[in-house]
């Protein structure tokens, strides 16, 4: 196997829809300096399994008594987290080391491939039981993901979740439309933030509009100036800035152009998902699914690598994957948890497919019945029928990626 990223390029066109395991695994372990996180070296960490289980273990209780020990504990519990998905392990001695979380699902948009029903719920998990849930979560978080089909930037309390993520060094990331932006939560961003991605599918105005209604491209490049005009007025650093991008059949062909437009705008990377299919959008988009096997597709693909290569921007594209392949066994149950606006605990934000609890978390609650079970679960069945994510790990882009 060959771990060398120099080496890894695009599938083949003679088998466009088999994957090559070395991929595969560059693309989606997380690694030092991932899309503007930074995750741990290897450096002083064990290489046996027991060894490394009472170091976390031991700067756990460390970090309990002194915050000066949470670097280090995040470190072992990230590489324990590691081991027990490669080793198969139904255990849980490490926790998970991202965590996804929405305090609400209201939005000032209503796009056209929202997994929600138009008429979304407004749902907000109160602040007492938020801030009572982060400080069970956050001292072995990396990365603090805040959004999942919510509009972070219309939370209330959105600069209140950050400083307290910042007070267990967690890195905060979120996806927004970037169509509510304030000076005073622009300068929470510069100050607690560390990545941002901005959803846009297409550099057509008209075509923008029609995707994402309520929403403008001018909106979004006016926020971008009063970012950019903030942090050079405070001299706050920028966070790592990004594009998420929905693929479907109409906005494909603008993909090589869109990088070209985020890369005038100032971002580092860009991100494109499929559709994630699900009931109530299925009859609205049953005609503008991709056929990621398709030579549209592969053409396309090959000239956003292209143009990201020229920009030197990050690039994340889907790639069709072989689905009784055994190496492309989910992480999440080893390494992610996703909390929803109700309160409740699942793996993962696409799929509800194993509930793990509500909070207020309990003492046990890592090592309960419900989380073994989701791991034993997911050895035999490696991942979720609706997922939108393991076609999606695609490390695409040029070999050194602008602002690392």
């Amino acid at each position: 196997m060959n771990n060398d990223s120099e080496q890894i390029t695009p599938v083949p066109e003679v088998d466009k829809i088999a994957l090559r395991y070395d991929y595969l695994l560059h693309a989606s372990v997380p690694k030092s300096e991932y899309w503007g996180i930074t995750y741990p070296d290897s450096e002083g960490v064990p290489h046996n399994m027991e060894e490394l289980r009472q170091a976390c273990l031991h700067y756990k209780d460390l970090s309990l008594k002194e915050e000066k020990y949470i670097d280090s504990y995040k470190k072992y519990n990230y590489h324990l987290a590691q081991a027990e998905y490669t080793s198969c392990s139904e255990y849980c001695h490490s926790l998970s080391f991202v965590v996804q979380a929405s305090r609400t699902d209201v939005c000032n948009l209503s796009c056209k491939f929202c997994r929600h029903e138009p008429i979304k719920n407004i749902n907000a998990l109160s602040i007492e039981i938020w801030q009572q849930a982060l400080p069970e979560l956050l001292p072995s978080v990396i990365e603090f993901i805040s959004y999942c089909w919510g509009e972070p930037l219309l939370d209330e309390y959105f600069g209140a979740t950050y400083a307290l993520a910042r007070k267990y060094r967690a890195k905060v990331s979120f996806i927004t439309n970037w169509q509510q932006v304030t000076e005073q939560n622009a300068e929470t961003v510069l100050r607690d933030v560390q990545r941002i991605f901005i959803s846009v599918d297409t550099v057509n105005p008209d075509v923008f509009e029609k995707l994402r209604n309520g929403g403008t491209l001018e909106k979004i490049e006016r926020n971008l100036q009063l970012l950019y005009s903030i942090s050079r007025r405070l001299g706050l650093k920028l966070p790592w800035i990004g594009l998420s991008v929905v693929l479907t059949r109409n906005t494909l062909p603008d993909l090589p152009h869109l990088i070209e437009w985020a890369y005038e705008k100032g971002m580092m990377g860009v991100s494109a998902r499929r559709v994630v299919m699900r009931e109530n959008i299925e009859r609205l988009l049953a005609d503008e699914t991709i056929d990621l096997s398709s030579n549209e597709y592969w053409d396309i693909h090959h000239a956003a690598v292209k143009t990201a290569e020229t920009y030197r921007l990050a690039l994340n594209m889907p790639v069709q994957l072989y689905l009784d392949r055994d190496d492309t066994r989910c992480l999440c149950p080893w390494t992610h948890l996703y909390m929803n606006p109700e309160g409740k605990l699942h793996l993962c934000a696409f799929s509800h497919r194993n509930s793990l609890g509500t909070v207020p978390i309990q003492s046990d609650f890592w090592n309960s019945g419900n989380l073994r079970k989701a791991r034993r679960e997911f050895l035999k069945r490696p991942r979720c029928s609706e997922c939108a994510s393991l076609d999606s790990v695609g490390f695409t882009g040029a070999s050194q990626m602008r602002g690392y």
